[in-house]
């Protein structure tokens, strides 16, 4: 079987494709050379057969739907599943100290209505946000919401990187708590029982 059979994602295949149009425009410098018009030809015929066909779409969809799939079944997603309630989970400044919340049921929305399309970082963007918004509302590093958060960051990009290999993100989702202010009381990113805060 060729290789293009053996492709576990979309991503990976431009990737090498990106490669292909790089290595020949390393080697061949001079703009008028052959091989070096032949390679910006493929590297736009490639982006524009993605496009116009809803490959590269339709493939960022499946891999959405994966990922936030995958990051359900684990046990550290549990307090970052749905949006907070801050009565039901007794954080009720939870909305005062953070200022856009974040949770996987909201992505999962973002996904169905297309707003991760022609981004994929976007949804690496939110992923960040829900670890930020955990550490920011519960900043003691001994807190059990902090510390899932900081898991579920590491979960998300493991499933990020095995989806969109070759993709560079911009900070990932572990890195994000290096931002996150202190506040005055540890409490919840999503948000929890009184007694355990929240994400």
């Amino acid at each position: 079987a060729s290789k293009l059979d053996s492709y576990a994602s979309l991503a990976a295949f431009e990737a090498d494709a990106a490669l292909i149009v790089e290595n020949a425009l390393t080697y061949n410098r001079d703009p008028e050379h052959r091989v070096r018009v032949a390679a910006l030809k493929l590297r736009d015929a490639v982006r524009d057969v993605l496009d116009r066909t809803g490959a590269r779409r339709d493939a960022h969809r499946l891999s959405f739907h994966a990922i936030l799939d995958d990051l359900l079944r684990l046990e550290v997603s549990y307090f970052f599943a749905h949006p907070v309630d801050p009565v039901a989970m007794g954080c009720p400044d939870y909305f005062e100290r953070i200022a856009r919340p974040m949770d996987l049921e909201t992505m999962r929305r973002r996904v169905e209505d297309g707003r991760y399309d022609a981004a994929p970082d976007a949804l690496a963007a939110d992923a960040r946000r829900i670890v930020h918004n955990a550490t920011t509302y519960n900043p003691d590093p001994a807190h059990p919401i902090h510390q899932l958060a900081l898991q579920f960051g590491h979960a998300f990009d493991a499933l990020f990187a095995r989806h969109f290999a070759g993709r560079s993100q911009a900070a990932s989702t572990s890195a994000v708590v290096a931002g996150a202010s202190s506040s005055s009381s540890a409490k919840k990113n999503g948000a929890a029982p009184q007694s355990s805060s929240q994400p």
